[in-house]
């Protein structure tokens, strides 16, 4: 099929296409968690619940933001104006390409789409352990890569992602006595998306269950870092207030 897709530029960055950006990522999230309330899809994270309920959509839009965003261009902006401008970026390419935007972003680890997520945690039949198997409720597109891309079905599966690493951190907390217990139950809702957010770009065991921050030991541990970094820039921006 033809591929017909607007590139970012300064001559485009504009309020109005921003804005479009902002209110579609709002509509594609709002109906990612619309659908899994329709499921009836229960966390793993937090028994009892419905996973819809358990992370907040403004997080959601914010890690859609950070994922492809920038660091150098946001972390190591001087102002307020210049990170507004960085993050506004990707709202541009929501707001020119609709749904198909991202759809052809690809890492090197082949993380593919809006979400940047990767092929075996979203499908893995073989070990049972992907979002598509692990859900089964959900109803995930089956198929790999158009699951990956698909802008609502993508949202669904990195939200999956999140409540589905949350209890691996969860069951390293239980193993580990009383005092790992009382710092998570002790983290702020912001602390505790930043464990999402940590564990969600570089897997669970970046946790570090005595402190409830990031283990700075951990392989992989300074990408983690500006992830975050950026998540907190995002969410001092206040874009989807």
């Amino acid at each position: 099929s033809d591929i017909v897709y607007g590139p970012y530029s300064v001559f485009v960055h504009d309020k109005e296409i921003a804005e479009l950006g902002k209110m579609r990522v709002k509509e594609w999230v709002a109906s990612a968690f619309q659908k899994l309330k329709d499921n009836k899809v229960e966390s793993r994270s937090f028994p009892g619940q419905l996973v819809a309920k358990t992370v907040d959509p403004k997080f959601v839009m914010e890690i859609l933001i950070n994922e492809q965003t920038d660091q150098k261009k946001l972390v190591g902006a001087l102002d307020a104006e210049t990170r507004l401008k960085a993050a506004e970026r990707v709202l541009v390419r929501y707001g020119l390409n609709g749904e198909e935007t991202f759809r052809y972003t690809s890492s090197k680890t082949d993380a593919l789409g809006p979400a940047q997520i990767m092929p075996k945690t979203y499908s893995n039949p073989r070990g049972g352990t992907g979002m598509v198997q692990r859900y089964l409720g959900a109803n995930l597109i089956k198929d790999l890569d158009i699951g990956r891309v698909d802008m609502v079905n993508a949202i669904m599966a990195q939200i999956l992602v999140f409540d589905d690493h949350l209890t691996h951190v969860i069951s390293r907390v239980n193993r580990n006595g009383s005092r790992a217990k009382q710092v998570f139950a002790n983290l702020s809702p912001d602390q505790l998306n930043e464990v999402r957010a940590m564990i969600y770009n570089g897997g669970p065991g970046k946790y570090n269950i005595a402190t409830g921050g990031l283990n700075l030991k951990a392989r992989g541990a300074k990408e983690t870092l500006g992830f975050i970094q950026k998540l907190r820039i995002i969410r001092d921006l206040k874009l989807f207030d």
